[in-house]
């Protein structure tokens, strides 16, 4: 994500010297424990207000929509060798709670 946020900073300010300094190795941490994901909206289902937060919900939807695209287009534009793939995900319900 870094690299996308200087890449953005780069598009929005082209005058701009953009640095990109990452504290720690290249695929550690979160980035290495993503496997390469970008959802539309994290499922916590630990989180007690999780299901019943339908206006927080549809916020991080449509802010994590909007950078799967523009992470879409980066790969589209840049020719990333990546295996993009918009399949997306299933969610199944195991509870009442976890089905309402």
């Amino acid at each position: 994500m870094g690299l996308h946020a200087a890449r953005r900073l780069g598009e929005l300010a082209p005058e701009a010297c953009v640095v990109l300094v990452d504290a720690g190795r290249i695929g550690d941490g979160a980035a290495g424990r993503c496997a390469g994901f970008a959802i539309d909206l994290a499922h916590n289902s630990r989180n007690k207000d999780f299901s019943e937060d339908k206006k927080g919900n549809e916020e991080e939807f449509n802010v994590n929509s909007e950078g799967i695209t523009y992470l879409q287009s980066a790969v589209e534009e840049l020719g990333v060798d990546c295996d993009w793939d918009p399949s997306g995900k299933y969610h199944a319900a195991a509870t009442d709670r976890g089905l309402r």
